[in-house]
């Protein structure tokens, strides 16, 4: 390898890992410490949709949605496991693409909230109809919001491009 491919291997962008003993006298020393220089791979043109980026936001939101309703129509509403696991893939997509890909790039994360919330009323209906009713619904729907206006923070901070 030449030295100029050397060279613009370290301008490219990395992630840096580095593990820290327990002890914060040697962290503050630099003693101990493991580092890790990992290249990323150049970016996507602007404009174009970078899907690792929204696979693992995608994952992210299924994983909040399923542990979510689980808790709240699972355990009190008494819907099985696979019900659960349906209706937060359902929401999920729904969600994802409606409240999102296009809500959220073209209004605030307010807007976007509410209509998460107003879209998880109505999946929630329609996929859990015996356990989606009075406090465990109003529990989802809460917990939706909650979850859904900081997922959008995660989203509009690294994932979406702006519109």
């Amino acid at each position: 390898m030449d030295s100029s491919n050397s060279i613009r291997a370290l301008e490219r962008p990395y992630f840096q890992l580095t593990l820290y003993p327990h002890s914060p006298a040697k962290k503050s020393r630099g003693y101990g410490a493991l580092s890790w220089r990992i290249p990323m791979s150049e970016p996507f043109p602007r404009g174009v949709i970078q899907p690792v980026n929204h696979l693992v936001a995608f994952v992210v939101k299924y994983l909040a949605m399923a542990t979510l309703i689980g808790l709240t129509l699972g355990i009190m509403g008494g819907a099985s496991l696979g019900q659960v696991l349906y209706a937060a893939l359902i929401l999920s997509a729904v969600a994802y693409v409606a409240g999102d890909l296009l809500v959220l790039r073209a209004t605030s994360n307010t807007v976007a909230t509410i209509v998460d919330a107003l879209t998880a009323w109505a999946i929630l209906r329609l996929t859990l109809p015996e356990a989606a009713v009075g406090v465990p619904l109003l529990a989802s729907i809460i917990g939706v919001a909650v979850v859904e206006y900081f997922y959008h923070l995660y989203l509009k901070d690294g994932v979406l491009e702006p519109a």
